[in-house]
């Protein structure tokens, strides 16, 4: 499979200075903007890259540009609002949502049901509610269901990975937002600051090859901050971030309504590579497919199919990769490598002062996804437009 073709387009958004948010109507009006340029970044990544996601519903609340309404109200006022987007004519569904009232409580102007549940190891948790969440559906979605909680073929919300429960009238000073897409894969990358705090979104459908013959729900979505950490207590499991799919029946793989005992462990990880392992390298740095897999695979009541097989399936190498490189000191975490066909996203490296391999060092794991040689050096301001209306 070719690398490269996810093509990224991103914009700023910039809170204006005299900015007062105890005044609603400049909450409302703030929240329509970031929204819109999510849009934008989305919309014209998809035409740089020739993916065919489309707005699937026109009848909303707010035009966008020319292509009509397709921006809807998820409560009465417009606090919070949400997109939809279905890819051609396939059974593909997309929703960009900008939060900015909700909770998992009616104390805000949405209770947000629809969002993404993990077992943390201690107890159920969920992801954040924040200004920026996204999901994807083998199955239609509209304004009917998009505050279900997902019961069959459908993920749900997900955000920057943790337990807060809520947001409440907060615009940022400033939001980065940029995509990158290829075909029905969409690399979402949010961050207010080009040095800290920077996380991805990663949703793909039909994408993976999958484990199982008996298994046809080829969907997937994974967060992650853009991490760059050290542990001494190196596991193969070390989490980099969180990844939600559907088991063989369709039925959610993280969902709190099934999974809520902790003698089962829903949780799903990317390993640590097998084969793309390189100590000092000369002149090849080698990469391998990522393997979607649970991070407890022993439990015989937590299969993902009914055959007994217990990885989900393996995400296109030009779409996700990962290897194990020493040394490591130049591979950070929102730069490019593979003459720019990848960026990196997150690293966790065993904290051995040793510069060449030790046991423990065949922990170590650097996650990448696809991108393109032609797109700008995303560190830079220059790579990010100002967006005005």
């Amino acid at each position: 499979m070719a690398l490269g073709g996810y093509k990224f387009v991103g914009y700023k958004y910039t809170r204006p200075a005299d900015y007062d948010s105890s005044i609603d109507a400049q909450v409302l009006a703030e929240t329509l903007k970031m929204h819109k340029c999510k849009l934008k970044a989305f919309t014209e990544s998809c035409a740089a890259s020739g993916a065919q996601w489309d707005f699937s519903y026109s009848n909303g609340d707010y035009a966008f540009g020319t292509h009509g309404n397709v921006i809807y109200k998820l409560d009465s006022s417009g606090f919070n609002l949400v997109s939809f987007f279905r890819y051609g004519e396939e059974d593909a569904y997309y929703a960009i949502a900008t939060f900015n009232d909700a909770s998992n409580s009616t104390s805000t102007s949405l209770n947000l049901l629809n969002r993404y549940y993990f077992y943390n190891g201690t107890t159920i948790t969920n992801t954040f509610i924040t200004n920026d969440m996204c999901c994807a559906s083998l199955v239609d979605m509209n304004m009917t269901n998009i505050n279900e909680r997902p019961t069959i073929d459908r993920l749900a919300f997900m955000s920057q990975f943790g337990n807060s429960t809520s947001i409440s009238k907060s615009v940022p000073s400033v939001r980065y937002y940029g995509y990158s897409t290829k075909g029905k894969c969409i690399i979402a990358l949010t961050t207010d600051s080009l040095s800290s705090n920077r996380y991805f979104n990663i949703s793909a459908i039909d994408a993976l090859l999958l484990s199982s013959p008996d298994d046809s729900k080829n969907i997937f979505s994974y967060t992650t901050a853009a991490s760059d950490i050290s542990g001494s207590n190196p596991s193969n499991f070390t989490m980099s971030g969180y990844i939600q799919t559907l088991n063989a029946d369709g039925v959610p793989r993280q969902n709190k309504a099934v999974y809520n005992t902790v003698n089962t462990t829903p949780t799903m990880c990317i390993l640590s590579p097998s084969t793309a392992i390189c100590d000092s390298p000369a002149n090849y740095v080698p990469y391998e497919s990522v393997k979607i897999s649970p991070l407890n695979y022993g439990l015989p009541n937590n299969l993902i199919n009914s055959n007994g097989i217990l990885s989900k399936g393996i995400a296109p190498i030009d779409f996700l990769a990962v290897n194990n490189v020493l040394p490591h000191t130049n591979i950070l975490p929102w730069n490019k490598y593979a003459n720019g066909n990848y960026l990196c996203v997150f690293k966790y490296m065993y904290n051995s002062s040793s510069t060449h391999m030790a046991n423990t060092d065949l922990f170590s794991k650097i996650v990448y996804v696809g991108w393109d040689p032609s797109n700008p050096d995303i560190t830079q301001e220059s790579a990010w437009t100002a967006y005005t209306e």
